[in-house]
């Protein structure tokens, strides 16, 4: 670590003249860090390193939040581990858990010689990357349906893979029930919760009442979204423009 300590100090002893620190991706973040290294290794010198305080900010992230808060308060161990809950020799990767987990589903299906599992494997090319389940995955906590699922196979898929001409949508299709299984598999009682909590909010907003809870903390939660009607104005404004004008209704959207 240390074969470059030289350069470092001397960025912090003159950060003007010594400007490598300029050619960091963070360049300011890599120059107070400079700063933090110059103090520490002052009192290294003098056998005191351990004595050095560091008062500079650490930034943290949580692993996929939303499906972290749901593992946790439902007590999920398969969910929790993928998302770092619970003690581990090397960090998880829930995305990647999924993609492996969907990749198994299309090697089994193209072994019973689907043609739409075939020619996902030819193009994954010996394994699915946690980039295409990561945003059906991410979004699963915040109400993404199995339609969105499919919008984002898409995606990925156009800018990935090549598919024969216009077929891509057509397998985006055929991978999105096989995606949304595996994120199942993965993600069980996050799943089962949402499930339940879109049951409970039909069954509130049929019945014509807004959702409204207290949390355990007493903090009162009033949810109302009503439905919209929409109508199509045609005017003649600069050639021809459509409008189109939203009246709120007193129907509740369950949605």
């Amino acid at each position: 670590m240390l074969d470059r300590a030289d350069e470092w100090l001397a960025i912090a002893a003159a950060p003007i003249s010594n400007t490598g620190w300029t050619a960091a991706d963070k360049p300011y973040q890599f120059l107070a860090w400079c700063f933090e290294f110059f103090d520490y290794y002052e009192l290294r010198v003098q056998g005191r390193g351990t004595e050095h305080v560091s008062h500079l900010p650490v930034g943290m992230d949580g692993s996929c939040n939303g499906l972290q808060h749901f593992s946790a308060m439902l007590r999920d161990s398969v969910g929790g581990k993928s998302v770092n809950l619970t003690p581990g020799d090397k960090p998880a990767d829930i995305y990647q858990d999924v993609a492996d987990v969907c990749y198994a589903k299309i090697l089994d299906k193209a072994a019973e010689g689907e043609g739409g599992a075939v020619n996902w494997a030819n193009v994954l090319k010996g394994g699915m990357t946690r980039k295409l389940p990561k945003t059906p995955v991410m979004t699963l906590p915040y109400g993404s349906t199995q339609q969105a699922c499919t919008g984002s196979i898409f995606k990925w898929a156009k800018e990935n893979v090549e598919f024969p001409e216009n077929t891509t949508f057509r397998h985006s299709l055929y991978l999105n029930p096989l995606l949304w299984t595996s994120i199942g598999e993965v993600v069980i009682a996050a799943r089962e919760a949402m499930d339940w909590l879109q049951d409970c909010s039909s069954a509130i907003t049929k019945a014509g009442k807004p959702i409204s809870f207290v949390t355990p903390l007493g903090f009162p939660v009033h949810q109302v979204n009503m439905k919209y009607d929409t109508v199509r104005i045609e005017t003649q404004i600069a050639g021809r423009l459509q409008l189109r004008l939203a009246t709120e209704t007193e129907e509740f959207c369950s949605r």
